[in-house]
């Protein structure tokens, strides 16, 4: 049988004047995968992002989801139907507690049974291992803390494809494993993940599949070995360091 792809990005252009930030990007992502989207700083990853949740509109190009036409949403209407992303610098309500961040995002995101949404938020953070702060105010949260709960108020939304940006991105070490767990375990959940990510090592753990993006084109689509030895991007962003996080 064959696979349906959950997302469908068709032919998306972003002209920002005269400057072409997206160039006809075209791949397909699937709610059994975990997609990493890399490239060097100005590749079009943020931007591709956004036309994807539709905080930007293509000048180009549709995004389906499930073979849906959702190019013209708005951003409310594309999280109900199931996409939820994170942004690379945290934007929790800073004047609400922890644990108030994640009821928002449960009740916004809500599309199926009720329930206590106390226990569903104690259950996320949890997850995250952020119950030790439930209730201090987030503006309080160290940054590894405040990256876990943007990550934890995109999953409340009850995502059926979740778009990271640089989630793992300041953390350490540590942080980094944790946030990676929850993360892998998604796919299991049939959430399709997509993400942008600068730790290689993470990105080599996790992704199944790896787009790169190049001056706004993309130049690899591929399992994280082949793109780590395709010429094309080794001499466009990665010189030896995919390569290097490809060893054990």
């Amino acid at each position: 049988m064959d696979r349906r792809p959950l997302l469908t990005i068709d032919g998306v252009q972003k002209n920002f004047g005269g400057l072409v930030v997206l160039d006809g990007v075209s791949f397909e992502a699937y709610s059994d995968e975990t997609l990493c989207l890399i490239g060097p700083n100005g590749a079009g990853k943020t931007t591709l992002f956004n036309i994807i949740a539709g905080a930007l509109p293509p000048s180009a190009g549709c995004i389906r989801l499930d073979g849906h036409d959702i190019t013209r949403l708005k951003p409310h209407v594309r999280c109900r139907m199931g996409i939820a992303r994170t942004f690379q610098i945290p934007q929790p309500f800073a004047a609400l507690s922890v644990l108030e961040n994640v009821e928002v995002a449960l009740e916004f995101g809500r599309r199926g049974g009720r329930g206590s949404d106390v226990v569903q938020a104690r259950a996320l953070l949890e997850r995250a291992r952020l119950t030790r702060w439930m209730h201090a105010l987030a503006a309080e949260l160290p940054l590894g803390a405040r990256k876990r709960l943007e990550l934890v108020r995109a999953l409340a939304t009850e995502p059926r494809v979740i778009l990271l940006d640089e989630v793992m991105g300041g953390l350490s070490p540590e942080e980094v494993d944790e946030v990676a767990a929850i993360v892998h375990g998604l796919k299991a959940e049939n959430v399709g993940v997509i993400f942008v990510e600068h730790v290689l090592r993470a990105v080599m753990s996790i992704a199944d599949r790896i787009i790169v993006l190049h001056g706004g084109r993309l130049i690899a689509d591929a399992a994280p070995a082949e793109v780590s030895r395709d010429p094309a991007v080794i001499e466009a962003y990665l010189g030896g360091a995919l390569d290097a996080a490809a060893q054990p």
